[in-house]
């Protein structure tokens, strides 16, 4: 196997396939082995014990244990959605149209995370955005800060 198509290979096969090649090689398999593919003689050693307990890989088992990974915040702590309404309500309140479900805040995505960071509440704007479309809200534009130039919205600077 050449060394892209290893690349490319999920990482609990890739420590499987590591741990066979070591095995078939014999006495020094593992040093030899971690040179060619340029990987630990841990990732090496670790992938050859997997291998010789007889471990499988299946497109079903996955490399990685089920709930692996960090939570999202939203799951630790559930108050934050509470307290990212309650603050735009507080700020500037909530705005839209009576007949639509979509509503708007006047404030951005980066501004209500500063404002939770104030709080000691440490958030990405990214993640206030995805709290907010789930709640069928939609943040202020973010508008260029650096342009002092005045556009008449055609793309051409009067």
């Amino acid at each position: 196997m050449d060394r892209e198509q290893f690349k490319s290979l999920p990482e609990k096969l890739r420590r499987l396939v590591l741990g066979q090649e070591a095995t078939e090689y014999g006495r020094g398999g593992v040093s030899h082995i971690a040179k060619k593919y340029d990987v630990s003689r841990t990732t090496v050693t670790k992938g050859k014990k997997e291998y010789l307990s007889g471990e499988k890989y299946t497109l079903e088992t996955g490399s990685r244990k089920a709930g692996g990974g960090r939570k999202a915040i939203t799951e630790k702590q559930p108050e934050i959605t509470k307290r990212i309404i309650q603050m735009i309500e507080q700020e500037n309140g909530v705005y839209g149209d009576p007949m639509s479900e979509r509503k708007w805040t006047t404030l951005s995505e980066r501004k209500i995370a500063g404002f939770l960071k104030e709080d000691g509440i440490r958030i990405s704007p990214s993640t206030v955005g995805r709290i907010l479309k789930k709640q069928i809200l939609s943040p202020a534009k973010q508008e260029n800060e650096g342009s002092s130039e005045t556009g008449c919205g055609q793309g051409q600077t009067i």
